[in-house]
């Protein structure tokens, strides 16, 4: 089923209560986006969204429709802004933690991007206080239409497309760690995971029980694309309170030795 403006407008009610846990707000956060003003008209956070916006936005992201999944120009981009505002969350949590954070990507300057100018490359660069590099991409979850505060919670596993997993892994070629950091909007709570070669081999070569990980060739959250499944329970996942973050990401129990 298509993801419609209400999903969006659910979602955004429910970022901003996760947020007001750690101090924050989705529409401090959009402010302070170059184009702060036009993003919070279309969220429906400050002022009337008007016909030339819809028209100005169309135009400003040509080309995304293979992106955007059957969601109309607006749904899309409020689900844009919305993935940019988590990110920007944990941006500013970890270095309160003692770590170095930048967002990565063409859309780090949190512009809208044509077709063309969308890449798939991981969403932060980290850098621990011993020098450790990690690459990390920030997912969110939220509840299920069937009533389920999370579906990673609920089903056990956690999916993200194919190509973000492809270039995550390979910044494991440059020395570097990667991982995930997962946030369950609805069920307030975190989990962090780094991400092996190990998990790769296991992509290639499954075993026939206990399976890690998994490719769905066609995944209709995704718009029948590619996507990479994880099993939270086998890989030993744990779910934090997003108020105590970040305890217990990869690195920060590495800090902690």
């Amino acid at each position: 089923m298509a993801r419609v403006w209400a999903d969006v407008e659910r979602n955004i009610r429910l970022l901003d209560e996760l947020l007001n846990e750690v101090g924050m707000s989705v529409e401090q956060i959009v402010q302070s986006y170059p184009e702060g003003d036009l993003y919070l008209r279309l969220l429906g956070l400050k002022g009337a969204w008007a016909e030339q916006d819809s028209k100005a936005i169309e135009e400003r992201v040509k080309g995304t429709r293979h992106h955007r999944n059957h969601r109309d120009v607006r749904t899309y981009i409020g689900d844009l802004l919305l993935g940019w505002v988590m990110q920007d969350a944990v941006t500013m949590l970890l270095p309160k933690a003692g770590y170095e954070c930048h967002p990565t990507g063409a859309d780090a300057t949190r512009q809208l991007l044509t077709g063309r100018q969308v890449t798939e490359e991981p969403d932060l660069r980290l850098r621990t206080p011993v020098g450790e590099t990690w690459w990390l991409d920030v997912l969110t979850d939220y509840p299920m239409r069937q009533g389920a505060l999370s579906y990673w919670l609920e089903k056990g596993w956690c999916d993200l497309r194919d190509n973000k997993f492809k270039r995550l892994m390979a910044k494991r070629e440059e020395g570097a760690q990667v991982g995930l950091i997962g946030v369950s909007v609805g069920a307030k709570s975190y989990f962090g995971l780094a991400l092996s070669d190990d998990l790769l081999v296991e992509l290639e070569n499954p075993p026939k029980r206990n399976r890690r990980i998994k490719r769905i060739e066609t995944h209709w959250g995704y718009g029948g694309k590619p996507a990479i499944s994880l099993n939270l329970r086998l890989l030993g996942v744990q779910f934090h309170p997003f108020h105590e973050f970040p305890k217990g990401l990869p690195f920060a129990e590495q800090m902690t030795d």
